[in-house]
């Protein structure tokens, strides 16, 4: 079981994606944050094993929170899964350096019709 961080605006797929973690076979501690800022405050509070992020977040977008993470050293090795309805080439971090930003995975929300797709990345992330 693992602590995940869910940074999702939609409220709704916010408690989609939070009840099918918590309800997959490795039932995942899942504590949701409605914006970047909210994100910062609860990894301050909880030990997180993985941040799974929409790229657009009301004041900051999901890289600025990457960034915000790479700067300190207890939260530099929080991997991150970006979820998203932007197309993967408007994250303005090349691909081929997105692993050495801790940057797992990239799904796109319409991809997320099949719900493995979560469940596969998350186990990899977590590996």
């Amino acid at each position: 079981m693992a602590r995940i961080l869910l940074v999702e605006t939609d409220h709704l797929l916010a408690d989609f994606y939070q009840k099918l973690l918590s309800s997959s076979n490795d039932q995942h501690l899942v504590r949701w944050a409605r914006s970047a800022q909210e994100a910062i405050n609860l990894i301050d509070r909880y030990k997180v094993d993985l941040i799974i992020s929409e790229i657009v977040l009301d004041r900051h977008n999901g890289v600025e929170l990457l960034h915000e993470l790479r700067s300190y050293e207890d939260w530099a090795g929080i991997p991150i899964i970006f979820i998203s309805s932007l197309d993967s080439s408007r994250i303005p971090i090349p691909i081929a350096s997105w692993h050495e930003h801790g940057i797992k995975d990239f799904i796109s929300k319409s991809r997320l019709a099949d719900l493995r797709i979560l469940i596969k990345a998350v186990k990899t992330a977590l590996q």
